[in-house]
């Protein structure tokens, strides 16, 4: 068993080697995934942000009745045949 351990272990070294290698490849690539998720959900909560900033800034300006009426203009449905 050691004279063929012995005649081998450059190419069990080398194998070994090969795995540690892909392991630590996708292990990096796995790690470089979850960083680029994590920014573009880092980008989309700072425009939510700024939307909503923005938004309440309109809402703001806006006489008493003039954010009642934009939001029957235009997030209400028309009462249509029905009457309801």
């Amino acid at each position: 068993m050691s004279i063929l351990l012995a005649e081998y272990w450059p190419a069990i070294v080398a194998g070994l080697a090969l795995v540690a290698a892909g392991l630590g490849i996708r292990l990096k690539g796995k790690s470089d995934g979850r960083e680029e998720v994590r920014n573009q959900i880092n980008k989309q909560a700072v425009e939510a942000a700024k939307e909503s900033r923005d938004v309440q800034a309109k809402v703001n300006r806006m006489d008493d009745g003039g954010a009642a009426a934009e939001l029957r203009s235009k997030w209400m449905r028309d009462k249509g045949a029905g009457g309801r």
